[in-house]
């Protein structure tokens, strides 16, 4: 229904949208819409959280997968998912892609796509070893991170990294100093925190995390450690992502200014291959504020008892999430009977940003 985009993925205007709405017959509708039109309920309003849905580093990404599925003569691998969106993992597989997380799976000489989370020295000297080609879709936010990691170890620093362990970031910027790195998790206890510092009291210390965080998680711990080392090497800026930062504070934004009593989220779940962090952390970020968050895949995974009592839905989408996934749940809407005059937008910020092209390289 719509163009691929980082940002205002609306712009074009509602009635554009979802111009194919009366072709949709009561039969093509998922379930849960057939169970409202039913019932002859609709929301009062339904707010659309921008920005929403995919961000610079994940179009980035998944142009260059595109390009090697469409050009390359032979197997193309992807090492870990490029985005963490299932649906699009399925896409590409479907066209011939082979997910992989081991380097150990991917035959010398062949096509890989590093995904945009980055890799570790070790897999580049790996890579290089089996005479791979491919490209490297590491987002340039995360290699900015790993670039002060490298700077940070050469000026004899210890790292705390908060972030989830088993993320493929934070994989990723661990392999720069498995040695020098300790890993912290967000929601990690002060009395933790206070063991953990209490044994590198005598090294200099620095801080860098994962960029899709919940911000406020972050900032508490951040200004927590502040408060025991007064001394700590901080970034400039945080090393939570625009796009991160942007989503979760039109989420709060749409239920604190607009009054939405229930948040609909676009991204792939942890139940999924390649769950999305930047999703997940949505849904934190709205549960944390009183309010009922559900993350869904697609309209398929809707279910209809989630609308009753909440006459104002707010919709969302990760980084990671393609933006007809909104389309599609305002088409299913506005088949039912929903107006355009019933859907608002809260805007925080706009995304101009755009990344250069992936970096090809070829080891054969």
């Amino acid at each position: 229904m719509t163009q691929e985009r980082s940002f205002g993925f609306l712009n074009e205007g509602l009635p554009q949208i979802v111009k194919n709405v009366e072709k949709l017959n009561p039969s093509d509708l998922p379930q849960w819409a057939r169970e409202l039109a039913e019932l002859q309920y609709l929301p009062d309003q339904i707010i659309i959280a921008e920005p929403l849905s995919y961000c610079a580093g994940v179009v980035r990404a998944n142009r260059v997968a595109d390009e090697l599925l469409e050009k390359s003569k032979g197997q193309v691998y992807l090492y870990h998912a490029p985005i963490h969106n299932e649906t699009k993992l399925a896409q590409w597989e479907e066209r011939g892609a082979i997910v992989v997380n081991s380097l150990d799976d991917i035959a010398d000489g062949s096509v890989v796509l590093f995904s945009a989370h980055g890799v570790s020295p070790e897999i580049w000297s790996a890579a290089k070893a089996k005479r791979l080609r491919g490209a490297d879709a590491t987002c340039p936010l995360v290699y900015k991170t790993h670039k002060e990691v490298r700077e940070l170890v050469d000026q004899g620093y210890k790292i705390l990294l908060i972030g989830h362990r088993n993320h493929d970031e934070v994989v990723g910027t661990i392999g720069e100093a498995p040695e020098t790195i300790i890993v912290i998790h967000p929601k990690i206890a002060k009395e933790d925190v206070d063991s953990i510092l209490e044994g590198l009291k005598e090294e200099k210390l620095a801080l860098r995390s994962q960029t899709t965080l919940a911000v406020g998680d972050l900032e508490e711990l951040v200004e927590y450690i502040r408060s025991k080392r007064s001394d700590l090497n901080l970034p400039a800026k945080s090393d939570v992502c625009y796009a991160t930062h942007n989503r979760q504070e039109a989420v709060i934004q749409t239920i604190v200014g607009s009054g939405a009593q229930l948040m609909l989220i676009f991204g792939s779940d942890e139940t999924k291959r390649s769950p999305s962090s930047n999703s997940i952390r949505l849904r934190e970020v709205v549960q944390s504020l009183g309010v009922p968050a559900f993350l869904v895949e697609d309209v398929s995974e809707i279910k209809s008892e989630w609308f009753r009592g909440s006459s104002r839905i707010g919709v969302s989408a990760g980084a990671s999430a393609a933006p007809e996934r909104v389309a599609e749940f305002l088409a299913c809407m506005s088949a039912i009977g929903l107006k355009n005059s019933q859907i608002a937008r809260v805007t925080v910020a706009e995304e101009p940003q755009v990344f250069a092209p992936a970096k090809r390289f070829d080891f054969s």
